[in-house]
C-alpha cells in the first residue's frame, strides 16, 4: 500500500483535516475530541499513533475500531483501496501465530530471581491475603503455581508470565492507591502477546476473559472446581495480537470485564467480534465492580451462571 492509497482509505475512514506530512499522514484523532491535530500515521511502516490519547496499533486494528467491525472485515475493507500483507503487528514486534511460537518473547527468569527471596515477600503476601489469594509459605500461589515477587522501591506485587518452559516477565500490581494499577516490569509489553494464564487454560471447559491478573488468579483457584480458569488481557480491551489468538482458540468464551465504562466497552467489542466470528459466549454479571472484588461464593456463582447458558 502506497501513500495514495493510504490517504483514500484514511479519506473513507472520514479522519477530518487529512494531510501528507513527509511520510506521515497527519489529522484529528478519531478516538478523541481534538481541535489541533495529534493523529498520524506512518506511509512506510502502516502504523497509527496519538500522541494526545495514546492510542495506536496497526492498520487492521485501527479499521476495526473505527468501523467497528471485527478484525477480518477490516483487513478486507482496507484490501480495496491496496495490497496490505503485513502480520498483525504490536509496536515494533510481529506476532503471526501461524509463524511465531511463544519461546520466541521469552527471556531469562534469572532476572526474576532477586524479587522473590522470602525477605521480600512478605509484603506481597500481605496484600494477597487482603485479597483472597491462595498461597503457599514458599510464596507459590496454589492451583496455578505462580511464584509471587515484589520491588520495595515501585511497592508492586509482581505477577511472572511463564509456563513450565519458558518466561516472559512479570508484571507489578501497586498495593497502595497509585492510580496506575498495573505496569509491565520487564520482558514482554503486558498484554501486547500473551495472555496471564494462557497456559492453566488448556483443561478448562469454562474460559473467563478478564482484565487483570488478581482477577484471572482468584479465578483459576476459585472458579477451578467448575472447571472455569481465565485469561487476563492487561486492559479492558484486547490487542489486536490477542483478539486474533482468541477466535483462534476458539471459545466458549465468559466475558467477564469490570464493571465501569471501560469494562462495558470492552464487553460490547469483544461480542461484536465474537457475533461476527460465530463464537459461543455469555457475559457474566458481577456483583462487585471487578471479579477481584467478588467473595469466593460470589465469584463461583457468578461463573456458574453465565456458564449455564453456553453449556
Amino acid at each position: 500500500m502506497d501513500a495514495t492509497e493510504l490517504g483514500l482509505l484514511l479519506e473513507d475512514l472520514q479522519i477530518s483535516r487529512l494531510k501528507l506530512r513527509g511520510t506521515n499522514w497527519t489529522g484529528l484523532c478519531p478516538f478523541h475530541d481534538e481541535t489541533k491535530p495529534s493523529f498520524g500515521v506512518s506511509t512506510e511502516k502502516l502504523l497509527y499513533n496519538c500522541y494526545s490519547c495514546k492510542v495506536a496499533g496497526n492498520l487492521v486494528d485501527m479499521v476495526s475500531r473505527i468501523r467497528k467491525c471485527s478484525l477480518q472485515t477490516a483487513k478486507e475493507h482496507i484490501d480495496k483501496f491496496g495490497q496490505y500483507d503485513a502480520a498483525f503487528e504490536t509496536g515494533n514486534l510481529l506476532w503471526d501465530i501461524s509463524q511465531k511460537k511463544a519461546q520466541d518473547f521469552s527471556v531469562p527468569r534469572a532476572l526474576y530471581k532477586p524479587y522473590v527471596v522470602r525477605r521480600r515477600i512478605q509484603k506481597a503476601k500481605e496484600y494477597l491475603t487482603s485479597r483472597g489469594i491462595l498461597y503457599r509459605k514458599s510464596g507459590t500461589l496454589t492451583k496455578t503455581g505462580l511464584e509471587i515477587g515484589y520491588d520495595p522501591v515501585t511497592k508492586r506485587v509482581l505477577f511472572p508470565w511463564e509456563d513450565s518452559n519458558e518466561f516472559y516477565g512479570c508484571v507489578g500490581r501497586t498495593i497502595n492507591n497509585n492510580p496506575v494499577r498495573y505496569l509491565p516490569f520487564f520482558g514482554l509489553v503486558r498484554g501486547r502477546h500473551l495472555f496471564q494464564g494462557h497456559t492453566q487454560a488448556r483443561n478448562a471447559v469454562r474460559y473467563v476473559i478478564v482484565e487483570g491478573e488478581i482477577d484471572a488468579i482468584k479465578i483459576s483457584q476459585w472458579g477451578r472446581v467448575h472447571g472455569a480458569t481465565a485469561f487476563a488481557l492487561g486492559s479492558s480491551r484486547p490487542t489486536s495480537a490477542q483478539m486474533y489468538m482468541l477466535k483462534e482458540f476458539g471459545g466458549p468464551y465468559i466475558i467477564g470485564m469490570d464493571i465501569d465504562d471501560a469494562g462495558r466497552n470492552g464487553t460490547a467489542y469483544l461480542k461484536h467480534n465474537f457475533i461476527d466470528a460465530r463464537i459461543p459466549h455469555e457475559t457474566v454479571l458481577w456483583p462487585q465492580e471487578d471479579p477481584g472484588a467478588c467473595k469466593k461464593m460470589e465469584l463461583i456463582r457468578a461463573i456458574k451462571q453465565a456458564g449455564n447458558f453456553l453449556f
